[in-house]
Formats: structure tokens, sequence, C-alpha cells
């Protein structure tokens, strides 16, 4: 039986603005999707709470500690022909605690 965790392979996490875009980087790489697109979002703020989750990480990487990279990645992934399945997926969570709470910040 081998073990599917994944090993965190990577020390350095960052944000590289790119064609209007900020990208997750690993090692100044950019991360990229299931899909094989490059992990980013259209707000420097999402991309760095993006960022936040795989620096967060230790000895093994968890999705399941990643919600905004899963929703991310899910929406890119999906694209224009799966746009009905990702927004549903995402409207999903309005209702809960992930996107809708009052920080003090």
């Amino acid at each position: 039986m081998s073990d599917a965790r994944i090993k965190r392979f990577y020390t350095d996490v960052s944000v590289k603005e790119q064609d209007g875009r900020f990208l997750v980087q690993l090692d100044g790489r950019t991360a990229k999707t299931a899909g094989r697109h490059p992990l980013g979002a259209a707000s420097h703020a999402f991309a760095h709470a993006i960022a936040e989750e795989w620096q967060a990480q230790e000895e093994y990487i968890s999705l399941d500690d990643m919600p905004l990279t899963r929703l991310q990645g899910f929406s890119l992934d999906g694209g224009e022909s799966g746009r009905a399945q990702w927004m549903e997926t995402v409207i999903g969570y309005l209702g809960s605690d992930l996107l809708c709470y009052r920080a003090p910040e």
C-alpha cells in the first residue's frame, strides 16, 4: 500500500503580478491547478490569501486545509464550458462561515 499524501516540496511562497493577474509562486515557479492552469487571481488580496494557505502547509500538503485554493482551482479548471457547475459549487460556500464572516480587519 502506497502513501497517497504529497510531501511539501517548496520552501518559499510568494505572489507575482503578471499581465494584470496575481500568480501564486512556489520557489519562484507559478503554482498550477489540477487542470494545469496557472494558479492566481485578479485580486491582489485574494491571491495573497491563497498564498497564505500554501505557506501554512507543513510536512504534507492537505487540500482539505486549502478551501480558497480549491475554489479558485475549480473555477479556473471549469472554464466557461463548466461555468454552471463551478458557480453552483461557489454559491454553496456563500451560506457558510467560509466566506461570510465579520473580521475586525
